[in-house]
């Protein structure tokens, strides 16, 4: 799993006034991954903000990403765009989908099929597949996606309409908006022109003017959708409680240290690795130490480090972060639960 992004050296070529807003996506884990993005001032292209908005609806609940944890548990526990359980017997008839560690991921990579022209051949495209079931997209007449098509101002403004619909629907405001070129925004996309600018996540260039048909870029898609971070956050419906998040730590001899926040706990425990067969006695081999922050929202982030055994953990209410010391050698740590490193001390 991804847990934090730095800003990458092309980052410096943002335009003036987009910089802090991409940082602050950045560290909320709203990126583009797994494209490498070379040029932010770029068109964004419509399979890449099909995987941003993946990526942001995992950061929404608190995931440090996209991957197969996240589908996995989206699946099992949110509903679908009428409102729906999803229901894995609908999509593929799988008699051995029990036996099989991520059976939506199996299904998304492998049978799920929404358009003819994404096939399961890449991450990027298993999560085109996923944004699709989880109603974050929609396809072309004919069934294809057009994933490599650059996308305008207002086919953005229809996606990120769509998905304040899904996840905020008490914050919808179709109430008009008009803008010196209102007239050219096409009759479809303009009830979501009005729903994102009323929301202040979306709304006209320096001139004034929507601009409907231009191009959207890379680095203006990270700003709009930090900014319905902020906007959908405190009206999100946890994915799920503590009660699984938590399953398992407390009656574990190997966690070390569990806490609970507001609107997060901490977690720290040893994580071994197994190998070996059914016919052979499975054997342990050294892991690791595991940090963990869960989110009440339903997910977490997390930070690994050599397996030492952590000892006497104080916690810094102010600065939010947890110091400890190690048994062997009594060297101290902190875990900074902002940026979700592990600083040293020593």
């Amino acid at each position: 799993m991804l847990f934090g992004l730095a800003i990458p050296a092309q980052a410096l070529e943002l335009s003036p006034g987009f910089a802090k807003e991409i940082e602050t996506a950045f560290g909320r884990c709203i990126n583009l991954l797994p494209y490498e993005i070379k040029d932010y001032r770029r068109p964004i292209k419509g399979g890449e903000f099909a995987v941003l908005s993946v990526n942001f609806i995992a950061a929404l609940y608190g995931f440090g990403g996209a991957d197969d944890f996240f589908l996995e548990r989206y699946f099992v526990y949110h509903t679908d765009a009428s409102g729906q359980p999803y229901r894995f017997e609908n999509y593929y008839k799988w008699p051995a989908q029990d036996h099989i560690p991520y059976p939506w991921m199996n299904l998304l990579r492998n049978e799920y099929r929404p358009f003819t022209d994404v096939p399961g051949d890449s991450e990027a495209n298993t999560l085109i597949r996923a944004a699709q079931l989880m109603g974050l997209v929609r396809g072309q007449r004919g069934g294809s996606y057009e994933p490599n098509r650059a996308i305008t101002r207002q086919k953005a403004a229809i996606m990120l309409g769509q998905i304040i619909y899904l996840y905020g629907p008490q914050l919808v405001n179709r109430q008009p908006v008009t803008y010196p070129d209102s007239a050219e925004i096409g009759k479809g996309p303009r009830p979501y022109v009005n729903i994102v600018s009323n929301a202040n996540i979306m709304r006209g260039e320096a001139d004034g003017k929507f601009h409907p048909t231009d191009y959207f870029t890379v680095e203006q898609s990270l700003a709009v959708f930090n900014r319905m971070y902020d906007f959908l956050e405190k009206q999100l419906t946890p994915l799920y409680g503590y009660d699984i998040s938590m399953e398992g730590y407390k009656n574990r001899s190997d966690t070390y240290y569990i806490e609970y926040f507001e609107g997060y706990a901490i977690v720290c425990n040893f994580v071994g690795t197994t190998w070996g067969s059914a016919s052979v006695e499975l054997e342990i081999e050294p892991g690791y130490l595991w940090f963990r922050k869960y989110s009440k929202k339903g997910g977490y982030r997390g930070v690994s480090m050599t397996p030492r055994k952590p000892q006497n953990f104080r916690w810094d209410a102010e600065n939010e972060r947890l110091y400890f010391v190690f048994e062997d050698d009594g060297s101290a740590c902190y875990l900074d639960t902002e940026s979700m490193k592990i600083i040293s001390l020593s």
